[in-house]
């Protein structure tokens, strides 16, 4: 139920620029603004120049563009050249969809495919080609975009030409991962147009391919790998590229610092960025600079530096025109405003950034607006406002689903028949004529047309899916089954302590609050004994059903253990995590439950902690669980909000290690004095009685308060607001294991061990039997060094 939202902003907001400027690519872009010199030139000669000067404007003046392509076409009319004819055409429909003229794009598109066609030219077809996929990705039609680029990639291959074949496995690679998901292929493609790269000893060309692997696993989340690539790409384009692609691989550079968490290092390189293309004059870069230097600004707390650049980014955008651009402007001016707690404003920014999504059909940001809207609303305590938001979210999600899975699978039937032809294409390659090429691009095109209906195709792509996923499918199996526990499907305890640690680290970037909640069956055991375990069981799963359809979708609910089941609410205060306790304490209480033949009724009592950054998962739950017990001890079925999770004290993980018998008693004295006081005498006169008897032979009686049986188990009597209770433990079993782990032992000491000699005699009195556990090694060598 967890979602990682914040990761996939940050992602979102820089591939589709990055897509642009790689699809952009297919021809080389000019250092510098020649004078266009057509003075004196006529004929085919002025014609030539004309198609430069096309090409050279078609990004950043694509109105000058198609001045220079009319008056080349008015020229081929007089003096036909079918070559410069079909590359002019084009060019202009390149610029036509710069200008967002789709249909005129795809109508001159067409036209310059079919002219190459007749003329025998496969460059220019595979150029006219590429471009119509470019057309159609900027549509979101990502069938026929990957249609036209395999058709590229094959044309491109029958002629030979190597360079084009790179940029086309380079723009196959982005739509592999960005809309099929299919991040294998994708890096598979990309690093076979790295090596043809390498090979043709072109160093901005290989530059390209090192900047879009090391996008693709930024995209991944290897971050490591990311970086690695993205450096090596940018030393080259310091050498041998245009500043403008220099800028952007030193945005990317800045994307990974800032998934980092070093929000310092992003924004040095976002403002290099950001001067390179102020020299160049374009704007959409520009633009793009000034959103990433607000959300490094926004990071790093500079919240009126931050606002001043999202604002100079929000009216170049609205000049531009760019939609989702603007979309993405007022989400970080949302975000911005949430963290200064404006939360009108935020609310402003995020509505008329989901209005400017829902223009643009683009669901998937119509959720992430209303998501970030619910927290806002919740956060300044309008909780009707923020449930309609949740369901706005909600409904767009789901709408999100259905057009994820209909895009996919149109996709998967056109990957299948496009490689199915392009094999094809390759084995006549080498057998045949140019005529029987020809023949098979038409009978390819054909098929293409008449994909929709191809059923066969769908048992083909099934087949072919089930066979190659076959073993990735059993390995996700295992991996879910061991996050997942069997008997009412929530997560378990071990999936719960991972994102619990996901969103602790989240915690500790951006300083927003999170919450726990530890929740019990009351009377369990007495109803289980009553109506037996198969009951129980049953009862267990149907108590599972309505917690987990009470919270959010992006909280953690799962089963801790036995009758209880924990709770971790993101983005929550505790007063907010007791509104949902009291929520599921009357969802279970006023939902009978059928037993056997009977239909009782029962009740859960609640613990709430809230959590800090800086305490371990293991304290969240601790406080959770005595406020857990606080209310059973007041009689059950109700809400306990307990103290705020903090670091575990010194003075705790030395009472465990007393407890467990770990340190030698010479080295009890000096750890004493670093206990807190709130360790009484008495504690540490039961920990030394514990570690004695525990140490020596079994023993029957009384020592210290504490009762010994004869098999090792001892008890002791304790006198609670509801009755006095024995507790019976088995320190073989339950205490010692837990409390000489030396994982929680490092988690205890670590936020307090600098500047305690105690700590490090702890640290270096590990037992031998745990110096095979790195965690416990790292921290006996690192304790061992304080002074």
């Amino acid at each position: 139920m967890h979602r990682g939202a914040s990761s996939a902003l940050s992602r979102s907001g820089v591939l589709p620029v990055l897509l642009a400027a790689v699809l952009c690519a297919a021809a080389p872009i000019r250092a510098q603004t020649p004078d266009p010199g057509l003075e004196g030139l006529e004929g085919l000669e002025r014609a030539r120049v004309l198609a430069e000067l096309t090409l050279r404007d078609r990004d950043q003046d694509a109105a000058a563009a198609l001045a220079w392509g009319r008056e080349a076409l008015a020229i081929l009319e007089r003096v036909p050249e079918p070559r410069i004819r079909v590359d002019v055409t084009a060019e202009m429909a390149w610029a036509e969809m710069v200008l967002g003229n789709y249909d005129e794009a795809v109508r001159l598109g067409q036209a310059a495919r079919e002219e190459a066609a007749a003329a025998g030219y496969p460059q220019g077809e595979a150029r006219a080609i590429n471009s119509l996929g470019v057309i159609a990705r900027r549509r979101g039609d990502a069938a026929t975009t990957l249609v036209h680029f395999v058709e590229t990639l094959a044309l491109r291959r029958a002629a030979d030409d190597s360079a084009g074949i790179a940029m086309a496995l380079n723009n196959l690679g982005f739509v592999y991962s960005t809309d099929l998901g299919d991040f294998d292929r994708s890096l598979e493609h990309h690093l076979e147009a790295m090596r043809i790269r390498e090979r043709l000893g072109r160093p901005a060309d290989l530059a390209l391919s090192l900047n879009d692997i090391g996008v693709l696993y930024q995209s991944l989340g290897e971050l490591d790998q990311a970086q690695e690539y993205l450096e090596r790409a940018l030393e080259l384009r310091r050498e041998h590229d245009i500043p403008l692609r220099v800028a952007g691989t030193l945005s990317n550079l800045g994307e990974v610092m800032l998934a980092r968490d070093d929000a310092a290092g992003a924004l040095g390189h976002f403002r290099t960025a950001m001067a390179i293309r102020q020299d160049a004059g374009e704007p959409t870069s520009i633009a793009a600079s000034h959103l990433h230097i607000g959300q490094a600004l926004t990071r790093l707390g500079r919240l009126g530096e931050a606002e001043a650049s999202l604002q100079r980014a929000l009216a170049m955008a609205e000049e531009l025109g760019e939609t989702r651009s603007l979309a993405r402007i007022h989400q970080a001016l949302g975000q911005l405003e949430f963290r200064s707690g404006r939360h009108d404003l935020a609310e402003h920014h995020l509505l008329r950034a989901a209005g400017l999504a829902d223009g643009m059909g683009a669901r998937h940001l119509v959720a992430e607006m209303y998501d970030m809207l619910a927290d806002v609303r919740e956060a300044s305590g309008d909780a009707a406002g923020a449930l309609q938001a949740h369901r706005r979210f909600k409904a767009a999600a789901d709408e999100v689903l259905d057009e994820d899975k209909a895009r996919r699978f149109a996709s998967l039937e056109a990957r299948y028949q496009a490689e199915r032809r392009e094999r094809e294409i390759e084995a006549l390659r080498h057998d045949q004529t140019v005529r029987e090429l020809e023949l098979a691009r038409q009978r390819l095109l054909r098929d293409l047309m008449a994909l929709a209906g191809g059923g066969l195709v769908v048992l083909g792509v099934l087949f072919q899916r089930r066979r190659a996923s076959s073993a990735r499918e059993v390995n996700r199996r295992l991996e879910v089954m061991a996050r997942t526990d069997p008997l009412t499907g929530l997560d378990n305890r071990r999936a719960f302590v991972e994102k619990a640690e996901e969103e602790r680290a989240r915690m500790q970037r951006s300083g927003r609050p999170a919450s726990v909640i530890l929740g019990d069956v009351d009377h369990f055991k007495v109803f289980n004994d009553r109506h037996g375990h198969a009951v129980g069981d049953e009862v267990l799963r149907h108590v599972a059903r309505l917690l987990a359809d009470a919270v959010r979708e992006q909280d953690t609910v799962a089963r801790w253990g036995g009758e209880e089941f924990v709770f971790l609410l993101p983005e929550t205060s505790a007063e907010g995590a007791a509104v949902v306790a009291e929520k599921l304490r009357t969802t279970i209480s006023g939902a009978p439950t059928e037993a056997g033949d009977a239909v009782v009724s029962l009740t859960m009592t609640f613990g709430v902690a809230a959590a800090r950054p800086d305490a371990s998962v293991d304290a969240w739950i601790l406080a959770a669980d005595e406020a857990l017990y606080e209310g059973k001890a007041a009689g059950r079925d109700r809400v306990e909000v307990g103290r705020r999770a903090t670091r575990a004290p010194l003075g705790g993980a030395l009472l465990l290690a007393l407890m467990a018998g770990s340190v030698p008693g010479a080295a009890q004295e000096a750890l004493r004095p670093h206990a807190p006081d709130s360790l009484a005498a008495a504690d540490y006169a039961r920990a030394e009685s514990f570690l004695a008897a525990a140490a020596g032979p079994r023993v029957t009686g009384s020592v210290d308060g504490v009762t010994w049986l004869p098999d090792g188990r001892f008890w002791y009597r304790t006198t609670r607001p509801d009755g006095p209770r024995v507790y019976i433990v088995d320190p073989a079993a339950r205490e010692r294991r837990a409390l000489l782990d030396p994982v929680r032992l490092a988690d205890a000491l670590s936020a307090a061990a600098a500047g305690h000699r105690g700590a490090a005699l702890l640290g270096a009195a590990l037992p031998k039997s745990h110096r095979h556990n790195p965690t416990a090694r790292a921290l006996g060598g690192r304790l061992a060094r304080l002074p």
